[in-house]
């Protein structure tokens, strides 16, 4: 299964949202993947009832662009606009 790092919790948990199915996981930060941030993608597997992450490099550069695409049009939105702060 595929999973994107979301968030850190309390500086200690790591939250992986699972998109196919539709649920979060809680894990250590320090069990991550060494590299790990925010929006890096994961292959999950899970293995008696403890997952095991490997980094999708390929999923985690799409996932940059994506945001970087985002950001660029917000950029040229915000110079488009006729109102100036003062």
């Amino acid at each position: 299964m595929k999973g994107v790092l979301d968030r850190f919790e309390d500086n200690e948990k790591a939250v992986i949202l699972v998109e196919d199915k539709q649920k979060e996981i809680l894990i250590d930060k320090n069990l991550l993947p060494k590299g790990s941030e925010v929006d890096t993608c994961f292959d999950i597997t899970a293995k008696d009832g403890k997952y095991q992450l490997e980094i999708d490099k390929e999923c985690t550069k799409h996932q940059a662009e994506k945001i970087s695409e985002r950001l660029g049009k917000l950029r040229q939105q915000r110079s488009d606009s006729k109102f100036r702060k003062k």
